[in-house]
């Protein structure tokens, strides 16, 4: 792109790049989900060894970067955002998926980028452009479009846990925005995963 530094294209680069890995990752959530329920795992089993390997993993990515721990000011936050925000979202997520195809809870949950734009501009003042605008509409006209017939036989159940993780997420995301600027990144993930597995290994054990 003409006119921007190369340091700026590759950061871009990189984030859209993280993106799409992510929506990758978070699509296949329920695959996984799904076969782990065929194996016999309930959800806080399933979801207390996610979280478990998953801080264990960041962790080691994070001594591997000697990326610094977090701060201490950010702790609570940090365990907030696991302990409330991950475990509220995956509880809704994976229990959704006992009532309705993972291809509609996928998509239900991908309602989120509307709800947190919609969120930012109201809450943070963030500016509503016309890009934002038509990105909005496109994403939520192309989302009805995909489950609209997957909806109408699917359980009320299934629906309204599919679009609470996408709210609970949408929220995790905001209060993410203003807690994690300038923390490590790892090791903040890390933190997360730690608390949300601490509370869903309690859920397994009780």
């Amino acid at each position: 792109m003409a006119g921007v530094p190369a340091p700026v294209r590759n950061r871009s680069a990189a984030g859209v790049a993280l993106v799409i890995g992510s929506a990758c990752c978070f699509g296949s959530l329920g695959v996984f989900g799904k076969l782990a329920y065929r194996l016999g795992l309930s959800t806080p089993q399933l979801l207390s060894y996610r979280f478990a390997l998953a801080a264990l993993l960041l962790w080691l990515v994070a001594a591997a970067t000697r990326q610094g721990l977090p701060p201490r000011r950010s702790l609570v936050g940090l365990a907030i955002m696991g302990g409330a925000g991950y475990v509220g979202q995956s509880a809704a997520y994976f229990s959704a998926l006992h009532f309705i195809p993972v291809s509609t809870t996928a998509l239900l949950l991908y309602t989120f980028p509307v709800v947190v734009t919609l969120l930012a501009t109201f809450l943070f003042h963030e500016p509503l452009g016309l890009t934002k605008i038509v990105a909005v509409v496109l994403a939520f006209i192309g989302t009805m479009l995909v489950v609209q017939a997957q909806l109408t036989a699917a359980s009320p159940i299934g629906i309204i846990l599919g679009l609470t993780s996408a709210a609970v997420y949408s929220g995790y995301i905001l209060f993410g925005s203003r807690l994690l600027p300038g923390i490590p990144p790892v090791s903040a993930t890390a933190t997360i995963a730690t608390a949300a597995a601490i509370v869903w290994s309690g859920f397994a054990a009780a």
